[in-house]
């Protein structure tokens, strides 16, 4: 699979103004392999026709081992000339890096279900419990890069074919000269996820007599309590020790690495590579080259439990029916996440709890404002499937709430909202001067909300694999793909429904 990514940012032109252009650029060329194990097996059990047993579960595992060739032309290491446009620009002395990265990718999950129903009399009960374990990590994350000595001057012409623009380096051909490679570094990298959920819920129906006329009562309640936790460590070794003993072109195999029509040279030879890691593992994932703030502010971990119960009849009078009904639903949400201070260089943990209408704090200020960002994309990529926005399944129905963009946007809500706040924060996007603290609450200022903006459209251009379909799309069009879905299971057009979940 190939993929390359121009960065489109804000550039300086010598001019003195600025204009829209692409400081680096990567190429990547992916080869993958995909192993998927699962078992599914349940017991039910009918002692007569009045009652029910049930157990039911399933394991399943999934490995992703994927190689990746990579060449960066790092532009903004150089400078770039005078005349440039957001379609045409050239850049002197610029830098051009190869990679080669190994990383296994494995999930597992496990479900539990038991529960049953009985008829008792005039009263029909079911009840159930379940617990869900998925957990993810990564028994290897490790990259090997090497920088070119050369500084060559290249122009970029995006006017004539913005989907391939014309490079200039890959007619000079300047970054195939393997001997001016040097070791630049190495990185590991490891993260263990695990996700816990217990959720129980129980129903009852009743019928009887409601000012004279034939009705039916129900009731239940459901709970769900679901935890997760998420341990980052990182290392990166750029001692000239820890070089590899061969010359870069030693470590390539005779295969080319082709993206698109851009050639990029040889491939990395797997074993080579593989045994390089192997023996040097040991030496470069120690405490002197552990990225200690990388490390500690990608951990983090959150809790969320769920209350709701309710309660209707319906009545069936002569000529009408009549429903009335009352369901309640309370939320708690709590999370906790090192933070950096850069000026004093050290780190605390902050605890989050969320709460809503209106937000009290920072944190909860972000996470509504993402939430609405988020539901109003939902809402157009279900008008977009032909979908009506307020008719949901998860999400209560009732006047102005699009209770289906609700629904669609459930598991997309860690992936994007809650990763943009996360990373808006750690990264310095979004601080205390963003935030007004009224006694009403706390909202984003002019300038916050542009900064939160910046995180949200480049964590919606961030383009992922799907896991079903095996190809790669930004999550704008994964929002549309899954409306789609949605659209497509209502008639049965296709048996299931697989959402994104979180690599």
């Amino acid at each position: 699979m190939d993929n390359f990514e121009s960065i489109w940012e804000v550039v300086e032109r010598p001019e003195g103004d600025e204009i829209l252009g692409v400081p680096e650029q990567e190429y990547k060329d992916y080869d993958t392999r995909r192993e998927r194990l699962a078992f599914t097996g349940g017991i039910e059990v009918r002692p007569d026709n009045l009652n029910r047993f049930f157990v039911r579960g399933t394991w399943s595992r999934r490995i992703d081992d994927e190689y990746r060739n990579l060449l960066a032309v790092i532009y903004s290491d150089g400078a770039l000339q005078p005349g440039a446009s957001e379609g045409v620009a050239t850049w002197n002395n610029t830098r051009v890096e190869k990679e080669w990265r190994h990383r296994i990718v494995r999930d597992q999950s496990l479900a539990v279900s038991a529960g049953g129903e009985h008829e008792l009399n005039a009263l029909t009960l079911d009840y159930s419990a379940a617990y869900t374990r998925a957990k993810q990590d990564y028994p290897i994350r490790a990259q090997l890069r090497f920088r070119s000595s050369l500084r060559p001057n290249i122009s970029q012409d995006f006017a004539a074919n913005p989907d391939q623009p014309a490079i200039s380096l890959f007619t000079t051909g300047q970054h195939l000269d393997e001997t001016r490679y040097a070791f630049r570094e190495n990185t590991f990298r490891e993260q263990d996820t695990v996700q816990d959920e217990w959720s129980f819920q129980a129903n009852a129906k009743l019928p009887l007599s409601l000012l004279g006329s034939p009705a039916t009562l129900q009731l239940g309640g459901r709970a769900r309590l679901r935890e997760i936790t998420s341990d980052n460590e990182q290392w990166r070794d750029r001692r000239a020790s820890s070089a590899p003993g061969v010359p870069m072109a030693e470590l390539l195999g005779d295969e080319p690495s082709q993206n698109f029509d851009y050639l990029l040279g040889r491939k990395f030879d797997p074993q080579s590579v593989r045994d390089y890691f192997e023996a040097i593992r040991s030496v470069s994932q120690t405490d002197a080259t552990r990225r200690i703030s990388n490390s500690i502010v990608s951990d983090f971990a959150a809790k969320e439990d769920v209350y709701s119960g309710y309660v209707m009849t319906r009545m069936e009078l002569p000529q009408t029916n009549v429903i009335l009904g009352l369901r309640v639903e309370q939320t708690r949400f709590s999370g906790s996440a090192p933070v950096f201070n850069a000026v004093t260089e050290t780190f605390a943990i902050q605890d989050v709890g969320r709460q809503r209408r209106p937000p009290p704090d920072p944190i909860n200020a972000v996470l509504s404002f993402g939430y609405s960002m988020l539901a109003n994309e939902c809402t157009a990529a279900c008008r977009l499937a032909s979908l009506e926005p307020t008719l949901g399944a998860l999400h209560s129905t009732r006047p102005g709430r699009p209770a289906l963009s609700l629904d669609l946007m459930e598991p997309f809500r860690p992936l994007i909202a809650d990763s943009v706040a996360v990373s808006a924060f750690n990264r310095g996007e979004l601080c205390d001067g963003h935030f007004l603290n009224t006694a009403s609450g706390c909202a984003l200022t002019d300038s916050g909300r542009k900064g939160f903006f910046s995180a949200y459209g480049r964590r919606m251009d961030t383009e992922v694999k799907h896991p079903v379909f095996e190809y790669r799309l930004n999550y704008r069009r994964m929002l549309m793909l899954h409306a789609r879905l949605i659209s497509a299971w209502l008639p049965g057009e296709v048996p299931t429904l697989a959402f994104l979940t979180t690599r």
